[in-house]
């Protein structure tokens, strides 16, 4: 009889969880979102306006600029992006200030030095979002900060974190890596109000061989499978991008965005993700010679659906969050049908 009153209460906890899993999955509100990364474009094209609508985009994480120190050991703003849009192109897309700061900024930096720092960006991304959107300062909700900060840095990276908060009247989110999300006691909990939970670039590129190092489901299921809720509201980011990996005598020489179909058909497949160069070319100013080796990353739809699936079974988040796609550039975009890139918001509600 024991045996049997266990058994009842096994199968209807199961139940519960079931039915507790079920509820969050049909509440969960998904926020549209895309990223935009790159430095020397001053404008959308007419495609990806017309894809920002179609996908009813609600949020565009922009890079301002990025933050890091000089030969002086001077703290700088660099890679400053030149997009500007009006109201009118934008049409209701809340725009997110996204400033990359360089991990050596935190290293070494006294605390009147990272109060001034969190004070001078502030300033800096309120005029460039005034001056660069035509947009007033009261529309400005978030600002966010981008970092690959180590435990060794943590400490003065939360120091600034802490004052940007405090002194912005904005919400602050910040960028959240599948380590430090993994290992909160080692890596400290963000001292924000959100975080981005960034699912891609998993792998270092040098050294992850015959893997994919933006997306590898294996990896991610590492990261993810048994981590313990984080403190902090989370949003995700994952990615729609594609790479390719130069090399010269077998030595990394650069990567490359943005460039992969054109300039594949100038390769030959050797094994895998590895490719030959048939003929010279040049592109992006790097000299690619006939008989260098390329590596070429990208992920299928299906492969983007099923690191969904590890992510959402795995993750908790808020009743509402923010799905963002990296990133929004034309020639990515178009891998993928209408249908492909609605599925990869849509999937998280499933």
């Amino acid at each position: 009889m024991n045996k049997m009153i266990k058994k009842i209460i096994f199968l209807f906890t199961i139940l519960l969880v079931f039915i507790f899993w079920k509820t969050r999955e049909s509440t969960l509100k998904t926020i549209e979102a895309f990223y935009f990364w790159e430095n020397n474009r001053g404008s959308l094209s007419e495609f990806e306006l017309k894809k920002l609508k179609e996908l009813d985009t609600k949020k565009m994480y922009v890079k301002f600029f990025e933050v890091e120190k000089n030969e002086e050991n001077e703290i700088i703003p660099t890679a400053k992006s030149q997009l500007k849009l009006t109201k009118n192109e934008i049409l209701s897309i809340e725009i997110i200030p996204t400033i990359y700061i360089r991990n050596n900024v935190f290293k070494n930096s006294s605390k009147k030095e990272l109060i001034e720092l969190s004070e001078n960006l502030h300033y800096l991304i309120l005029k460039r979002y005034r001056d660069n959107f035509k947009l007033s300062i009261p529309t400005l909700k978030e600002i966010q900060i981008d970092c690959d900060w180590t435990e060794s840095t943590k400490g003065n990276y939360f120091i600034f974190l802490k004052n940007l908060n405090k002194i912005a009247t904005q919400q602050i989110s910040a960028t959240l890596r599948l380590y430090a999300y993994k290992f909160p006691n080692k890596m400290g909990i963000l001292p924000v109000d959100r975080a981005m939970l960034m699912c891609y670039n998993l792998l270092s590129p040098i050294e992850s061989g015959n893997r994919n190092s933006i997306l590898e489901l294996e990896e991610l299921e590492k990261y993810l499978i048994g981590s313990k809720e984080y403190p902090l509201p989370l949003d995700v980011a994952i990615p729609i991008y594609s790479s390719i990996h130069i090399y010269q005598n077998n030595k990394f020489k650069g990567i490359l965005y943005g460039q992969t179909n054109d300039f594949i058909k100038k390769t030959r497949t050797l094994k895998g993700l590895w490719h030959t160069i048939k003929c010279d070319t040049l592109i992006n100013e790097i000299y690619i010679r006939k008989g260098d080796k390329i590596k070429y990353e990208s992920n299928t739809p299906n492969k983007i659906k099923k690191a969904i699936d590890i992510i959402k079974s795995n993750v908790i988040f808020d009743e509402q969050s923010t799905i963002a796609l990296y990133h929004l550039q034309e020639i990515e975009l178009k891998q993928y049908t209408h249908e492909e890139l609605v599925s990869f918001y849509t999937f998280f509600k499933h």
